[in-house]
């Protein structure tokens, strides 16, 4: 998966939107297949960034969907983590049920911002990136959905997650 939409993985932005496909700069370092189980991957959230193939994908219940999952398996070690994320969750559950203002959206990056440095485990550090990727890079979506004040629509995702600290983590 080279060409792709928009990329915020690793670190480096590649932002193809409006742009014709032969005109799409490649994204560099990514080994990500294109399809996973016969279907095709439209977009993926992941501690290293953020992956748009399908500019239909609903990045905010994307986003939405992903921290569930995150808060799922945050450890609790750490008040700043599990607690931070489950704010960012309390949030985002308002953003997509159309019942939120232009500010949540501030509190959500302010938070992010903060778990990112304050947290004791790369776990919550890291998996709060695409969220604050989304932010930054699509916040006109978040503005539509919270200036709209309807519910977001649901996607179907698929929840994988491997990770060293999540397999041999001691909590």
């Amino acid at each position: 998966m080279n060409k792709v939409i928009f990329s915020s993985w690793a670190g480096k932005v590649v932002d193809n939107r409006g742009l014709d496909t032969e005109k799409y700069t490649e994204v560099e370092n990514l080994e990500f297949p294109l399809e996973y189980n016969g279907h095709r991957v439209r977009a993926f959230m992941s501690w290293n960034g953020l992956v748009v193939t399908d500019e239909r994908v609903n990045i905010v219940d994307m986003a939405h969907s992903y921290l569930k999952e995150v808060q799922k398996l945050s450890c609790g070690e750490c008040t700043v983590g599990y607690s931070g994320v489950k704010v960012m969750l309390g949030i985002l559950d308002r953003i997509v049920s159309g019942k939120s203002t232009e500010s949540d959206i501030e509190l959500l990056q302010w938070l992010g911002t903060g778990i990112k440095e304050n947290v004791k485990c790369p776990f919550c550090s890291s998996a709060v990136t695409p969220i604050l990727d989304t932010i930054n890079y699509y916040k006109e979506e978040y503005l539509k959905l919270i200036t709209s004040e309807r519910a977001a629509a649901k996607g179907t995702y698929i929840a994988r997650v491997s990770a060293a600290c999540m397999e041999v983590c001691p909590a």
